[in-house]
């Protein structure tokens, strides 16, 4: 495996978790009245989960990774 496909792939998925934070942050405070701040906090911490463990499959086997999400990506 290429290292740089996964120093890329694992930069693009730390932009991805920051991208979805801010969006659920900004979703939140414009519609307090439909997400708490409790819950809030819990969406937060599924999406740190759920991209830790993207980050720890993709170090961890990032053959399997790129057979599953494909690295066509990669190449533009």
């Amino acid at each position: 495996m290429e290292n740089w496909k996964v120093d890329v792939e694992a930069a693009n998925l730390n932009k991805y978790k920051k991208l979805c934070t801010k969006l659920i942050e900004h979703y939140s405070k414009k519609n307090r009245n439909k997400i708490t701040v409790f819950e809030e906090r819990k969406i937060k911490q599924i999406l740190n989960r759920m991209f830790s463990n993207e980050l720890d499959y993709l170090e961890s086997e990032p053959d399997d990774y790129f057979e599953l999400y494909g690295d066509d990506h990669l190449q533009n």
